[in-house]
C-alpha cells in the first residue's frame, strides 16, 4: 500500500455543539486534496466526518467525548419524533430562506504542521 500525506488544517475555536461548557475546534482535510474513495474510507475509519465537500474531525485538546457514528441510510427509518422534527425544520427553512442560512455560515482554517500535530492550542474567540 502506498503511503499518502494529507495536510490538515485547524479550524477556529467555537462553542461546542454538544457540551455547553466546552470549547471545540475541528481538523479539516485540505480542501485542495483530491480524496479518492479509498482515502475517504480510511478517513471515515479514523473518525473523520463529512459535510458537503468538507471532511473534518473533532480536534479538541481537552476533550474526546465526540464519537463518530455511521448510519446506513438505506436501513434508516425515522421514528415519529424524527418525522415531526423534519417537518418543523422544512417549514422553518422555507420561511427563512436558505440564502439567509448560507450567509450566516463562515469557516476559518489555520494550518497544522504537515505531520498532523497541532501548531497551537484551541482557544476561545476573544
Amino acid at each position: 500500500m502506498t503511503q499518502v500525506t494529507i495536510n490538515l488544517y485547524q479550524g477556529m475555536s467555537h462553542q461546542c455543539s454538544y457540551l455547553a461548557d466546552q470549547v471545540a475546534c475541528m481538523h479539516v482535510v485540505d480542501p485542495d486534496f483530491n480524496i479518492t474513495p479509498g482515502h475517504y474510507g480510511r478517513l471515515l475509519e479514523s473518525g473523520f466526518r463529512r459535510s458537503g465537500d468538507m471532511v473534518y474531525r473533532p480536534g479538541c485538546l481537552a476533550c474526546d467525548a465526540c464519537i463518530p457514528a455511521r448510519i446506513r441510510v438505506d436501513d434508516f427509518r425515522p421514528n415519529r419524533s424524527q418525522r415531526r422534527t423534519r417537518g418543523k425544520i422544512s417549514t422553518s427553512l422555507s420561511e427563512a430562506g436558505t440564502q439567509n442560512l448560507m450567509n450566516s455560515i463562515s469557516i476559518s482554517i489555520a494550518p497544522i504542521s504537515p505531520a498532523g500535530t497541532l501548531t497551537g492550542k484551541c482557544r476561545p474567540k476573544p
